[in-house]
């Protein structure tokens, strides 16, 4: 957690985890219900306080990796080390431990060595996970973490198809999963799967009565 704002685990594109602040200051103090039509990573909902949290993704893998998460709270070493053991099996670095990559391959590529070094395991995990028939969310977290810039990319078939990045799973993952975790431990919270109209609609709104100057 830096400066008292936690980032999401799934270090998701376009997370508003450096608008937080901003978005808060919008916020009323007491919060019944903060409700969510496109959720993302959820770095609101995490930095946010409320009673209750209606959250929602169109996308059902942002959704399924949420949920696979939040099925840990109170296990968390339990999911570390299924995590560790999917890394190991696919001969991944993982710095978060130790230092694998060779000199040599830092010497000749030094900004992508991390790519050259799991590109082989990375497509073994990827072309695993297609296989099984992409359910199996916690591969699909660990391709969301060392793939190209944290992305969630399906072709055209609803494949997913996205390169290795020159990432690794390094402590700054091991902290947000570790955040993300406490936090959601704290929080009512309820997930859905809709496009966000058919979600608004469903939804039984409170009036707010206004203040009288």
């Amino acid at each position: 957690m830096k400066n008292g704002i936690a980032r999401s685990p799934l270090f998701y594109v376009g997370d508003k985890y450096k608008l937080v602040r901003e978005i808060r200051s919008h916020f009323p103090d007491h919060i019944k219900r903060l409700i969510e039509p496109f959720v993302g990573g959820g770095s609101v909902m995490l930095n946010v306080e409320a009673d209750h949290y209606l959250l929602n993704d169109i996308n059902s893998y942002v959704i399924g990796l949420h949920r696979m998460l939040q099925g840990y709270i109170g296990r968390e070493e339990e999911l570390m080390n299924a995590l560790c053991a999917i890394v190991d099996d696919y001969g991944l670095s993982l710095s978060l431990r130790s230092d694998v990559v060779q000199k040599d391959l830092k010497i000749v590529y030094p900004k992508t060595y991390y790519a050259r070094y799991n590109k082989a395991g990375y497509q073994r995990m990827k072309a695993d996970f297609i296989a099984g028939g992409q359910q199996d969310m916690q591969r699909l977290y660990l391709l969301l973490i060392y793939g190209f810039n944290h992305m969630l990319r399906f072709n055209g078939k609803g494949q997913f198809n996205l390169p290795v990045g020159n990432v690794d799973f390094n402590q700054n993952v091991r902290d947000a999963l570790h955040y993300y975790l406490q936090l959601l431990s704290q929080k009512r919270t309820e997930w859905f799967n809709e496009d966000y109209r058919q979600f608004l609609a469903d939804i039984d709104y409170q009036e707010v009565k206004k203040l009288q100057i």
